[in-house]
């Protein structure tokens, strides 16, 4: 039997590099980390071969003496952390071992130099062990050269991607850093090319997420007990197929957490594809001592005190941001003349919603109105919140108006004219929010009485769907389907579930798909009933507001285009159909002019 032994420091430091240093990346992450701590204004980052070949940051930080730069190549010696106190962390790096892990794997010259020391030092380390110590004349601030990443551990170099791959994650990097520090000044050179982040918030949104990001957002905020969110959110009509140009930012740390994306998801359920992603930066900041940010060595992984806490406050924020900016391009009302004499309605019957053989009725030409949610009111004053060098501003829309139809396309779109000038509106986009907007609120009265089956229902599960329904159990008893499971064969593993209830507002409906399509929301919600519930809601309806409204090809009297264009100015996130399409458009006088060359 092996004796116990301790490891030679050597190895120990190329253990933690495994752990610290993943790719090149993950060395620009540090490095520039290090910079940010030491309240570096300008950082320039070289980059040759991926990372590869070549890493290098330059800063104007506060330097270091001979002694600290000494100290700041051995393990676990940091300025960050205050002493015995994990949970009190200000700084980017503090668990000291960045330098050493980075140093045990490639050649590592640092040079620094305090503004109070009339030259600097310089020191190289080759594979962990340093090698010389040098004066050298050098600016303020602090340059950290890093060569052949992994000559040391050559097996790692077999792990590497290309150049270009590695390159495109450096760039990843850097554009956190650049998103949540608008006002320090970032410079990219990699190989011939030299990037520049331009200073402002809003700058650089639109240079990493697109010169329209900032046209097509709007701003969210909210705050409790120490708590804020602040952010910007693509409108669910400008979204993505990948989910790339979503941001997180935790204390001003850019982190990956699976339930801020779930719940940004979420609040997006039904007003986006499924298969669609939100742009979005979001930054949350949490007091100190409710975050553990020690959770993994990349620290890009962090543990929350009260998750539900701050997935409620992160869902509110999205959620009243939807609703203040659903209705995105907004103008004062336009009083046009109503015809005296309206063309009477074809086929109308006092439903909110007729089959596809008549004639749509919209609620407003209903006595009483008998649908919809009742109008969100928010007592909102004019604020502001803060983040670094940053200021959003909240500031609620004034009521939208469509205008007066003028007529259809090929019975198609509805033209209107407005104080603005040209208003476009896709018919079955508007009925159909209007549409899933009732069934919402319907469904949040009461889905009905509980309609036991005559002949109970019995169909086959997979493992994994028996599985699913025993971390769904509680969402399926709220929905009030009544069912049980039974396993017919252990070794097989097969199981076979059996309906005996299900609510009456789902009678006609295949119970088995309506049952299915509940479990595979499930797993994406993590069993998380509230917004299982949601989730599911918005699926199933979604799709009967789909069928239930008016088709393109339609034609519409002008009573019944007046009617739809009235509902759904007064319909919660107005500006889109739930599956993300836009409702409406708007030409400006200006924009129509450019048509012309006026």
């Amino acid at each position: 039997m092996p004796m116990i032994r301790h490891l030679p420091p050597e190895l120990i430091n190329q253990i933690a590099a495994g752990e610290v240093v993943e790719r090149p990346a993950s060395v620009a992450k540090e490095l520039l980390e290090n910079a940010l701590d030491a309240n570096a204004q300008h950082l320039t980052l070289h980059v040759r071969q991926g990372g590869q070949s070549l890493i290098r940051v330059d800063d104007d930080g506060h330097g270091m003496s001979k002694e600290n730069l000494l100290l700041s190549i051995e393990r676990h010696s940091t300025s960050k952390l205050p002493l015995g106190n994990l949970w009190d962390i200000r700084t980017f790096g503090f668990r000291g071992e960045a330098l050493a892990a980075i140093a045990s794997v490639s050649r590592v010259t640092l040079k620094s130099c305090r503004s109070d020391q009339e030259h600097g030092w310089a020191l190289s380390i080759t594979g962990g062990t340093l090698t010389q110590v040098t004066p050298v004349p050098f600016f303020k601030g602090t340059s950290v050269i890093v060569q052949d990443l992994f000559f040391a551990t050559p097996a790692r170099l077999n792990f590497m991607k290309t150049p270009g791959v590695e390159l495109s994650y450096i760039g990843d990097i850097l554009e956190k850093m650049a998103l949540v520090h608008p006002g320090i000044a970032f410079t990219w050179h990699q190989e011939k090319r030299q990037k520049t982040y331009a200073l402002g918030l809003n700058e650089r949104m639109s240079q990493i997420l697109g010169r329209d990001f900032l046209e097509h957002s709007f701003d969210i905020q909210g705050g409790r007990d120490g708590y804020e969110v602040v952010g910007r959110i693509g409108l669910p009509t400008h979204h993505r197929a990948l989910a790339d140009r979503q941001f997180f930012f935790v204390n001003a740390r850019p982190v990956k957490d699976r339930m801020l994306v779930a719940c940004l998801k979420a609040a997006f359920s039904d007003v986006m594809p499924r298969d669609r992603h939100a742009l979005a930066v979001i930054f949350l900041t949490i007091p100190t001592p409710d975050l553990d940010v020690n959770v993994h060595p990349a620290k890009t992984e962090v543990r929350f005190r009260d998750a539900r806490f701050v997935r409620s406050l992160l869902m509110r924020a999205l959620k009243e941001g939807l609703m203040l900016y659903g209705k995105h391009i907004a103008h004062p009302r336009f009083e046009a003349p109503i015809p005296s004499d309206p063309i009477p309605l074809a086929d109308s019957a006092p439903i909110a919603f007729s089959p596809p053989s008549k004639r749509p009725v919209f609620p407003s030409q209903m006595q009483p109105v008998t649908y919809g949610p009742k109008p969100l009111v928010f007592a909102l004053e004019e604020t502001s919140v803060s983040i670094p060098h940053e200021t959003f501003v909240l500031t609620p829309e004034p009521p939208l108006d469509l205008g007066r139809p003028l007529g259809q396309i090929h019975d198609s779109y509805i033209l209107a004219q407005n104080a603005q000038g040209l208003v476009l509106v896709d018919p079955h986009a508007a009925h159909e929010r209007i549409v899933y907007e009732a069934l919402k609120t319907h469904w949040e009265t009461s889905l009905g009485p509980i309609q036991p089956f005559l002949i109970p229902i019995s169909f086959p599960l997979t493992l994994s769907e028996a599985e699913k329904v025993s971390h769904t159990t509680q969402a399926i008893q709220d929905l009030g389907f009544s069912h049980v499971i039974n396993q017919m064969d252990s070794e097989a593993s097969a199981f076979m579930c059996t309906l005996f209830a299900c609510p009456s507002l789902f009678i006609g409906h295949d119970p088995i798909s309506l049952f299915k399509d509940l479990l595979s929301l499930a797993a994406e919600e993590d069993g998380h009933a509230p917004s299982l519930l949601q989730r599911w809601r918005n699926h199933i309806l979604g799709n009967w507001a789909c069928r239930q409204s008016v088709k393109l090809g339609r034609s519409l009297t002008s009573l019944e285009m007046e009617s739809l264009l009235r509902d759904i100015e007064k319909t919660p996130n107005s500006a889109q159909c739930n599956h993300g399409r836009a409702v409406y458009r708007i030409f400006s006088m200006s924009k129509l002019a450019t048509f012309f060359d006026r």
